[in-house]
């Protein structure tokens, strides 16, 4: 999942014409360089995610008259 939004990221630089940014993002992929799991950007767009479709999943469920 990670290796894919590098590539999107390095594809949407590369239509914004920022060249550089793409092609960091497409040697991250050509690497398999991935972030550290341990580290504290990861973790926090984990929690992030995790909150996000919590919270969309409650949404939901009050829209069904669930709880």
């Amino acid at each position: 999942m990670e290796v894919t939004a590098y590539d999107n990221l390095s594809i949407d630089y590369f239509y914004l014409g920022e060249i550089a940014k793409s092609n960091y993002y497409h040697d991250r992929i050509m690497r398999g360089k991935t972030e550290n799991n341990k580290s504290i950007v990861k973790k926090v767009s984990c929690n992030l995610l995790v909150s996000r479709r919590e919270h969309r999943h409650n949404i939901e469920l009050r829209k069904n008259g669930e709880k």
